[in-house]
């Protein structure tokens, strides 16, 4: 939907939106290439890909582009509660349950979004899938973006498809604290209970509306949003010619390698998570409950480790008094 298409119900949320930012924050809006858009074809798809830097890019975003582009975004089912459900729905948001692996959902959710792409609904892609805990961009997951591009089997959506990069930051991030909680409690950390968590909700609407009735209130700062030239997907597909006939796992990458970095990672944080490894010192030590599980885990691959195999089973062996713990 893009000029006068962007009106209706899209109208609502930017309205609701302009308010709450103007309120909140002062927004600035950059293109790469102010007239990019217009030089595109009336009938051109597009597709934004964005970062996630807040709750807020929802609104921050449509507000940014109302007037060009009424963008429908893909929400969590956290956001099905009032007044959240009423404000995404006037954006023409539609919800989905993240990791739901019901296959027969998948194939609905993916036949939807290619019918609302087909019809001109914009889509906006949070590429990272979620909210990023530590300010980093997070890993791609491009399950969604995949359902949306999959329109281009299609050659005559092939060539109206494009991709616009949009990058979003702010001074101050509403939900700063709670992201960094919520980091640390993944990490072992104690994670703060809801009651404490709706408590400081309350305190600093209080201390807000507090500020506004004596005239003390001042906005956070600058929430910004630059929008790239739209990037043609044309050449991409036709330099792929066999992309849809791969099995979705490859077309994907799921099957691609993992970084050492990463697979180290994601094995320290599942570790942890079941109280098996420790962090001690500059090392990291097997709990005596863990053992088993390592070992277990270990003999699988223990025809991998070459020199290495008969160490591993030697340590295996000894009492967990002679290991120190």
């Amino acid at each position: 939907m893009r000029g006068d298409r962007a009106a209706g119900n899209f109208q609502v949320g930017h309205r609701v939106a302009g308010w709450a930012l103007d309120l909140l924050d002062k927004v600035s809006v950059d293109f790469e290439e102010p007239v990019a858009e217009r030089r595109l074809p009336p009938d051109a798809v597009l597709v934004y890909v964005m970062n996630h830097r807040s709750n807020a890019d929802y609104v921050l975003v449509s507000y940014a582009l109302a007037g060009e582009v009424a963008i429908s975004y893909a929400v969590g089912e956290w956001a099905r509660a009032f007044p959240l459900e009423s404000l995404f729905k006037a954006f023409g948001s539609y919800f989905i349950r993240r990791r739901y692996r019901d296959p027969l959902y998948h194939a609905v959710l993916e036949r939807y979004v290619q019918l609302i792409t087909r019809e001109g609904v914009t889509q906006g892609i949070f590429v990272e899938g979620g909210l990023t805990r530590d300010g980093r961009l997070r890993a791609p997951k491009i399950g969604l973006l995949d359902y949306v591009l999959g329109i281009g089997r299609d050659p005559a959506f092939a060539a109206r498809l494009h991709v616009v990069p949009v990058a979003i930051n702010y001074d101050r991030v509403l939900e700063d604290r709670t992201l960094l909680r919520e980091l640390e409690s993944a990490t072992g950390g104690q994670r703060a209970s809801r009651l404490a968590q709706l408590r400081e909700v309350g305190d600093y609407l209080v201390s807000n509306i507090g500020r506004m009735a004596s005239r003390r209130f001042q906005r956070y700062g600058r929430a910004a949003v630059v929008v790239g030239a739209p990037i043609p997907l044309a050449p991409w597909f036709a330099s792929h010619p066999d992309l849809f006939s791969l099995d979705k796992s490859e077309r994907l990458g799921l099957g691609a390698d993992r970084t050492s970095a990463e697979s180290f990672d994601r094995a320290w944080r599942m570790l942890q998570m079941r109280r098996i490894v420790a962090r001690m010192d500059d090392g990291y030590l097997v709990l005596p409950r863990g053992r088993p599980l390592v070992s277990y885990y270990a003999n699988s691959i223990t025809h991998l480790l070459g020199p290495f195999m008969e160490a591993v089973r030697s340590r295996d062996s000894l009492p967990v008094d002679a290991l120190g713990v």
